[in-house]
């Protein structure tokens, strides 16, 4: 195996996190879409086909590298979980922050063990967790201001032009 025991444990256990967060965001999408909000449903079916790249990415970097390689089961997520669209988007913001402290911490354990093979991974995963983190939180901040989440949707094009654009490396 080319990355440390460490290492690969945290990325496995990554794996799960990002096929929960593509479970999370399908029930978002469905939350929308129950409520006749298309646009902000295809928001979210977006997010959660890159939650899934993103584990797939993380499963095919672990093979690369002769690493064991699990596929965590992902819990069930619910529609019913959300009580508003703000709520939608505040709780995706802070799934978001989330998956940004996880990357922080494996690329604080890549530099305390050494373990260059998972730089370049994980400083992908950190600058896509800039794009995931400002497209949720433009996305709050819209429903913040007041607006209508129905006239919300003629600005949605613009705020989410990046979601699904990172996934190409």
């Amino acid at each position: 195996m080319m990355i440390t025991k460490r290492l690969c444990d945290m990325l496995n256990a990554q794996v799960g996190r990002e096929l929960a967060a593509s479970q999370q965001y399908l029930a978002a999408a469905i939350y929308f879409a129950d409520k006749g909000l298309d646009k902000w449903a295809d928001v979210f079916y977006r997010q959660s086909e890159e939650e899934r790249f993103h584990a797939l990415k993380i499963v095919k970097f672990l093979v690369e590298v002769g690493a064991e390689t699990t596929v965590p089961e992902a819990p069930a997520a619910s529609p019913t979980m959300f009580e508003s669209p703000l709520d939608v988007t505040s709780k995706a913001l802070a799934w978001e922050r989330e998956v940004t402290q996880n990357f922080r911490d494996m690329a604080k354990a890549a530099m305390e063990e050494p373990d260059p093979v998972c730089r370049p991974i994980l400083d992908w995963f950190l600058t896509e967790q800039v794009e995931e983190e400002s497209t949720m939180d433009k996305l709050t901040q819209i429903l913040e201001s007041g607006l209508n989440p129905f006239m919300a949707e003629q600005v949605l094009d613009e705020a989410t032009a990046e979601v699904g654009g990172g996934d190409e490396a």
